[in-house]
C-alpha cells in the first residue's frame, strides 16, 4: 500500500518511482490515476484524501509525495501530531491506493513511518545510499547487460572514475558506448577512452602528475598511450608547459614564504584549490630552479621544432619526458 523511498542516491530512487509510475500508467487511462504532491507544502489530510480517492477506470491510484517525512520530523507539537495522524492513516489505506513517500535524506530505522513499513505487510522501506566500489561496478555491469552487451571490469572502473560515480551520467554513457560497439562485444577501456571526454582529460592530468613526481617509466607509458589514442602531441606539450610554469611559480613563491592564498592567486586558481597547491609544492621540492628554467626553454624549443617540422613530435615528447624526469632529486634552490 505504501513505500518509503529514502537516501542520498537520487537516481536509484528516480528509477524506482518511474517504474511504479509506469505500472499505473500502463492502464488505459494513463496518468489520470497518478497524483504528485510537494510534501513541503501539502498537509497530511491532503495526502490521505488523495489516497482515498477511487481510481478512474483503473485498478490503482498512485500518490507520490516528496519531502513530507523530513518536514514532519522537525521539532514542534504540530508536526508531531501530523506525523501521528499519518502513521494512523497509513494503516487504513484502501487496497486501490499506492502511496510513495520520497525523501532526499536517509531516515533512521526508529522513524515511526519507517518502523511501520518494516513491521507491516502493506509497507515497504527502501533505502538508497550512494553506490561505491564493487557494488557500483556491479551496477554498471547490469546496465551494460540491460543494453544487450557487457563491459569489462577495467572499463567499468574507468567509466566510474571519469563520471565521478554519478549514476545518471553512467547510465547515459553506457547507452552510447553499447551503441558504439554495435551491441556485438563488451565495452572495453579503449571504447571508453575514445568516447568519454573526461577519460582523456583525466589521463592527461595523470601524465603531468607523473612528470611532476619524476616517475619516468610511468610518464613515458602514459605519453605513448595518449598518442596511440590520437591525442595531438602539441596538446600534451601545452599541458607539460603549464605544469612547468606552475612548478616555477610555486617554487619561487614558496622560497619567499608567500601565503597559500597569494600563491594560488599567482597561479590563477581559486583559494579553494589548497589540495592542488600541496601537490604542486611536493613536486616543486624535487627540482632545482635551474632545472625548471632549463626545462621551460626546452619546451619552447620543442614547440618550435614540431611546428616547423624539424622534430618528430612523438620522439620529441618522449625525449622531453625523459629529461624532465631523469634529473637528480634536489630541493628547489
Amino acid at each position: 500500500m505504501f513505500y518509503v523511498l529514502h537516501g542520498d542516491e537520487e537516481y536509484l530512487k528516480a528509477e524506482r518511482v518511474a517504474d511504479l509510475r509506469a505500472r499505473v500508467a500502463s492502464d488505459a487511462v494513463g496518468d489520470l490515476n497518478i497524483t504528485e504532491l510537494d510534501g513541503r507544502k501539502a498537509t497530511v489530510v491532503e495526502v490521505l484524501n488523495a489516497c482515498m480517492a477511487m481510481p478512474f477506470f483503473g485498478e490503482r491510484r498512485l500518490v507520490i509525495v516528496h519531502g513530507l517525512l523530513e518536514r514532519l520530523s522537525k521539532a514542534g507539537q504540530g508536526a508531531k501530531d501530523d506525523l501521528d495522524a499519518l502513521v494512523t492513516g497509513l494503516q487504513d489505506l484502501p487496497d486501490t491506493a499506492r502511496l510513495l513517500l520520497v525523501e532526499d535524506t536517509s531516515l533512521a530505522s526508529s522513524h515511526p513511518v519507517v518502523a511501520l513499513a518494516a513491521e507491516s505487510d502493506s509497507g515497504h522501506e527502501l533505502a538508497y545510499t550512494r553506490l561505491e566500489g564493487p557494488k557500483l561496478e556491479a551496477w554498471v555491469a547490469s546496465k551494460a547487460k540491460a543494453e544487450g552487451t557487457g563491459i569489462t571490469p577495467p572499463a567499468a572502473r574507468l567509466l566510474i572514475r571519469d563520471t565521478k560515480g554519478e549514476l545518471r551520467q553512467i547510465d547515459g554513457w553506457v547507452k552510447v558506448l553499447a551503441a558504439s560497439v554495435g551491441y556485438e562485444r563488451p565495452i572495453d577501456e579503449q571504447v571508453v577512452r575514445e568516447h568519454v571526454p573526461a577519460a582523456r582529460e583525466a589521463e592527461i592530468f595523470d601524465l603531468v602528475d607523473s612528470i611532476g613526481m619524476r616517475q619516468a617509466d610511468r610518464a613515458l607509458e602514459q605519453v605513448r598511450v595518449l598518442l596511440d589514442e590520437g591525442q595531438h602531441p602539441l596538446q600534451l606539450l601545452a599541458m607539460i608547459a603549464r605544469q612547468a610554469r606552475m612548478l616555477i611559480i610555486v617554487a619561487e613563491q614558496s622560497h619567499r614564504r608567500a601565503a597559500p592564498a597569494d600563491i594560488l592567486k599567482q597561479l590563477g586558481l581559486r583559494t579553494t584549490f589548497t589540495g592542488l597547491l600541496r601537490k604542486l609544492q611536493a613536486q616543486a621540492s624535487r627540482f632545482r630552479m635551474a632545472e625548471l628554467e632549463r626545462l621551460q626553454r626546452e619546451i619552447v624549443g620543442l614547440d618550435y621544432g614540431i611546428k616547423t617540422g624539424q622534430i618528430e613530435p612523438e620522439v620529441g615528447l618522449e625525449m622531453l619526458v625523459v629529461r624532465f624526469c631523469a634529473q637528480p632529486t634536489a630541493p628547489s634552490r
